[in-house]
């Protein structure tokens, strides 16, 4: 989510965006909307993991900084074959650790 390619919200906008939402502070607008779709958490990983197979052996630390890859990576990396040393990899949407965002500071 960002404002403009390639700029992303950072700490404090999503931390702002945080409490909109949690405090119902939002305005509906027309022209959105929401589908939920049965299955995609484990129809996605089984697409990926599918084709793909480590052919050797690595270890991955796995920092998910407990945001979205937190839900898939560790399980995903895996089944692709991988060893996998998790860190903050439990899903925490007042991130605790750090700001899970893996784009480099600009």
């Amino acid at each position: 989510m960002g404002f403009e390619c390639p700029l992303t919200h950072g700490p404090d906008d999503m931390a702002e965006l945080r409490n909109i939402v949690l405090n119902g502070a939002g305005e509906p607008r027309r022209g959105g909307g929401y589908d939920f779709v049965e299955g995609v958490c484990d129809t996605y990983p089984d697409d990926l993991a599918r084709d793909f197979k480590l052919t050797r052996k690595f270890t991955v630390v796995c920092a998910a900084g407990k945001g979205t890859a937190a839900a898939f990576a560790p399980d995903l990396l895996r089944r692709i074959g991988a060893t996998v040393v998790e860190r903050h990899a439990t899903l925490d949407c007042s991130f605790p650790h750090y700001n899970p965002n893996p784009e480099p500071n600009a």
